[in-house]
């Protein structure tokens, strides 16, 4: 498929695999027509770098608002349109493609709060009850009187119950970035807007299993503002923004920093043009950046995959409704999202909401390496997998990991082939396995469809 193409099949194969099933009908039981059916469904539903629409936001046009994912489940809240504000809390079901109002957020109404999940909790940190009117340096001088927040709540779904949890230590701010760690267990935070002369450019983490907050070191980029941030391959990477500096009013540098480590590391700018407001999500080893807008109303609608393994930026498929900003990104599962924001030269907010499936290799792994060497049967499978190795050899490793990268499943030492690999606790879904010795390496991509 083209890069950016919008089909789901090309003609040829359309018409190729219906042939094949009217094949299958007379020869093979009904049960294996019907299995047949479902793979073709599966090929459809699995479209590789497209972008489709989802059911629209139901409580209607909104932007500056807050979003994350818990399990198959979104959240958006807070955020405004037009000179109303809002504390509303809605749920979206991957499942069912239907959105259900939740219990309001009642910490009050609110833009440019912060929101990530973690461990089966959302959190949402900061923002700004709005004044009449928000200025800054870079967009003209002046200060208003908002209220800038520093309150901490955690969202519990299971309840509809939010927690105030002690307030953030620093200074009450909005359009910060907010990056959970899933690993590490802990939430990093920083950046952003307090209505000052100058941007925010500190950085902190909060640790769950403590309960504490400890301020690391600062933003390198310097004071910034509406910035994006992420993670991937066990990194965290913030960038783009407002600077307060540039005349564009936006950047495209972007910046890892290390957990593990604790340092930070400029890495390549986000190609295309400078911008602010943009929007970003992550799938397993890889950042997606996409709209944004920079000053003399030149607003974005394309999108950039950063590969954390290999340090490459690359395009990925455009956002199909236009160009736009102040749009909330998220991840459920191996899909990304985009809902909510401002479009087009009107600076009209909307409600659209739009999953993006990417390619296969977005896990990290590739797809298929020395393929020939490597049988795995049946597959698809029931979780249950028989790896066959050509060249086999004792004491090798196998590993398999699902679309977001997480290893699922290990194996340190393989004594025999062929080799049971049992994934039948997972579900249904694409995998990629790695094998390795200590100087060969097989990897590729196993089914589960039940």
């Amino acid at each position: 498929m083209m890069e950016g193409a919008w089909v789901l099949f090309s003609p040829p194969k359309k018409v190729y695999l219906f042939s094949y099933l009217c094949l299958m009908r007379e020869r093979f039981t009904n049960r294996f027509y019907f299995l047949i059916i479902f793979l073709f469904s599966a090929l459809a539903l699995n479209a590789q770098n497209t972008w489709t629409q989802k059911a629209n936001y139901a409580a209607g046009n909104r932007e500056a608002a807050c979003s994350f994912a818990i399990g198959n489940t979104g959240y958006f809240m807070t955020g405004l349109h037009g000179d109303s504000d809002y504390c509303d809390v809605w749920a979206w079901s991957q499942a069912s493609n239907t959105w259900a109002k939740k219990d309001s957020f009642p910490g009050g109404i609110r833009m440019g709060a912060s929101g990530v999940s973690l461990n089966g909790y959302g959190y949402l940190i900061g923002g700004e009850h709005p004044s009449n009117c928000f200025v800054t340096k870079g967009f003209g001088g002046g200060l208003c009187g908002g209220v800038f927040y520093s309150d901490f709540w955690r969202y519990a779904p299971d309840s509809d119950k939010w927690t105030r949890l002690a307030d953030f230590p620093g200074t009450g701010r909005n359009y910060a970035v907010m990056v959970a760690d899933q690993q590490d267990t802990a939430i990093y935070y920083g950046t952003g807007n307090n209505n000052t002369v100058n941007f925010l450019y500190d950085w902190w983490v909060y640790k769950t299993a403590t309960a504490t907050w400890t301020q690391l070191d600062s933003f390198p980029g310097g004071q910034r503002c509406y910035a994006v941030g992420f993670l991937a391959n066990g990194n965290i990477y913030v960038g783009t923004g407002h600077d307060n500096d540039n005349k564009e009013n936006a950047t495209s540098d972007m910046w890892q920093y290390s957990p593990a480590t604790s340092a930070w590391k400029r890495i390549a700018n986000v190609p295309g043009t400078v911008r602010r407001q943009a929007s970003a999500f992550s799938i397993g080893n890889n950042g997606f950046v996409c709209l944004g807008t920079r000053a003399n109303s030149i607003f974005m609608n394309d999108m950039w995959q950063y590969n954390a393994v290999q340090d490459t930026w690359t395009t990925a498929a455009a956002f199909p409704p236009g160009q736009g900003f102040f749009a909330n990104g998220l991840t459920i599962g191996n899909k990304g999202y985009i809902g909510t924001g401002t479009y087009g030269s009107n600076l009209d907010d909307t409600s659209w909401f739009w999953e993006y499936t990417p390619n296969d290799s977005t896990a990290g792994i590739n797809e298929i390496k020395n393929k020939a060497s490597v049988n795995v049967f049946p597959n698809p499978s029931n979780g249950l997998f028989q790896l066959r190795i050509k060249n086999y050899e004792l004491g090798m490793n196998m590993k398999v990991y699902n679309l977001l990268g997480e290893q699922v499943y290990s194996q340190l030492t393989i004594n025999h082939s062929p080799f049971t690999i049992d994934l039948s606790a997972q579900p249904d879904g694409i995998y990629f396995y790695k094998l390795t010795s200590s100087d060969k390496e097989y990897s590729g991509k196993i089914i589960i469809a039940r």
